[in-house]
């Protein structure tokens, strides 16, 4: 069976808690590495060092050991929690983004079908004519600048009367 996930709320405050329980019962700090929390709770034991909540000394006997001590006076709250999860939320929401952009260009290039420059595009012999059906384009919602922008941005420019990009393979 699958692995069930439970959710990054309850993750994170699962992970907030753990911490400050074994910092604060521990008044030299508690020794641990941070990746024995699992992923989730090494990105939310940096966001608390980030805002210094959490601090950390390195071990002098030990090279990759460090002492953690809770650094305020206050217990973790309702709003600390909410924070944590939703700065969480947006790193993995720019993550997904940076994933699926690539993703779009590398279907985009599969798309569009260079042809080596001075070869012109060769007609078929025999053709049949066929009078096409009304159909919608996948570029009917984006304008004309929104495609040219794109196709810019992607290493196409104009040249004579001609679309072409950057290693000077036409699309006629």
């Amino acid at each position: 069976m699958g692995r069930k996930y439970q959710p990054l709320s309850k993750t994170v405050k699962e992970t907030v808690d753990l911490v400050f329980e074994l910092t604060t019962s521990n008044p030299d700090g508690y020794e641990m590495k941070a990746k024995e929390l699992g992923n989730t709770g090494k990105l939310v034991v940096r966001i608390l060092l980030q805002r210094g909540i959490l601090e950390r000394v390195r071990m002098k006997n030990k090279v990759h050991a460090f002492l953690y001590k809770w650094a305020v006076a206050s217990a973790p709250t309702k709003v600390l929690y909410g924070s944590i999860t939703q700065e969480l939320t947006d790193m993995i929401r720019k993550k997904n983004e940076k994933y699926n952009a690539k993703k779009k260009d590398a279907e985009w290039k599969d798309f569009v079908k260079e042809i080596p420059c001075g070869e012109p595009a060769q007609e078929p012999v025999n053709t049949i004519v066929l009078t096409p059906a009304p159909t919608v384009s996948i570029f009917d919602p984006f304008s004309d600048q929104e495609l040219w922008d794109e196709l810019k941005r992607r290493g196409y420019f104009i040249e004579g009367e001609r679309l072409c990009i950057v290693n000077k393979s036409y699309l006629d």
